[in-house]
């Protein structure tokens, strides 16, 4: 198989959580070699290892393998990887995280469904922001937003993780009955330099509170990241999308840094990818440590498929700090050491 689609992924949906004769017999047979993808977002290094096929058989079965519901979660997925690494190549200790809230005056009825009318509040915020940069002659602004508040949200509180360092919404303004607030607010990050107080001033239309990032020392800005696009959970076909509603999860500046991808066949063979298996169950740095030197392992999963050979790897990785302790995040999700 010359080329991987990557819709392939959804196919490995079973986590394996300790290296059984099972597992493992499936690392080598029917599989030619491993091809390794690395994106390189600032601190952040994720690497995802896929299996190259024998014969084309393989494909033609994981090809019938892919619902749409599972190319559905996947593409949710990767929206939401495709913010945390933007805000990762960007933003850091320095950088601003605001929450812009409507006052008394949003009627809640009417106004729920004019999203047109909160995307223009939010760009002439945004217009303001840049002029006063340009006054205090800092450089170009960055930033990304979402919008949060219509018809159709769902918050699971699941996803709401605790904000070490961010603001915590003000209950009395941003009430939630159900997972949807009764009025739009904005969830921003954006480049430092301007005192807190004069950004707030700068919205006009209700509430504003504006915080420093405070990224944690071996995730970065992640948590942060999903806390932006944590209610865009929508039930297809349920509830009236508001008027002017475009379908995105996010916004972002035009300025912004990508992530660096880069693809082997080489980088990981399937004696390393053997190893990494073996190894699942106390953490398989020894791996890791050697393919990408210079960085430490946060957080490693290997998936297994009832349809094809072979496995999917997963590995989180940060620049390594002579500080820090090194941590990893074992398979049962349940202790870091």
């Amino acid at each position: 198989m010359k080329r991987w689609r990557a819709e392939f992924e959804t196919i490995f949906d079973t986590e394996v959580y300790e290296a059984g004769p099972e597992v493992l017999g499936r690392v080598r047979p029917g599989v030619l070699g491993y091809r390794t993808k690395t994106t390189k977002s600032g601190e952040m290094l994720e690497s995802e290892v896929f299996p190259i096929w024998e014969t084309g058989a393989e494909a033609r079965r994981a090809r019938k393998a892919v619902t749409r519901e599972a190319q559905r979660r996947l593409n949710d997925r990767n929206a939401v990887r495709k913010l945390v690494r933007v805000v990762a190549c960007n933003f850091g200790r320095g950088d601003l995280m605001v929450t812009l809230t409507y006052g008394e005056d949003w009627d809640a009825d009417e106004g729920r469904h004019d999203f047109t009318r909160v995307q223009r509040d939010v760009r002439n915020f945004i217009r303001r922001v840049r002029s006063a940069r340009e006054r205090a002659g800092l450089d170009e602004l960055k930033y990304v937003y979402s919008i949060e508040g219509f018809r159709g949200e769902e918050a699971e509180a699941s996803e709401a993780p605790a904000l070490p360092g961010v603001l915590e919404a003000a209950p009395e303004v941003i009430e939630r009955k159900g997972g949807i607030s009764p009025r739009p607010h904005v969830h921003m990050i954006l480049s430092g330099g301007l005192e807190r107080e004069a950004i707030e001033g700068l919205w006009g239309k209700g509430w504003a509170n504006c915080r420093q990032l405070q990224p944690d020392r071996y995730t970065g800005l992640e948590a942060i990241s999903r806390y932006m696009v944590k209610s865009w959970r929508r039930e297809r076909g349920e509830g009236a999308s508001p008027e002017g509603y475009p379908g995105k999860r996010w916004y972002g500046s035009r300025n912004l840094k990508k992530p660096t991808v880069t693809v082997s066949d080489w980088r990981m063979s399937r004696g390393r990818v053997a190893k990494a298996v073996e190894e699942i169950a106390e953490g398989p740095g020894s791996v890791f440590n050697r393919v990408y030197p210079g960085y430490e392992l946060v957080d490693f999963e290997v998936r297994s498929s009832e349809f094809v050979s072979g496995v999917y790897l997963y590995a989180r990785m940060r620049k390594a700090r002579p500080d820090a302790v090194r941590r990893y995040r074992r398979p049962d999700r349940k202790s870091v050491v």
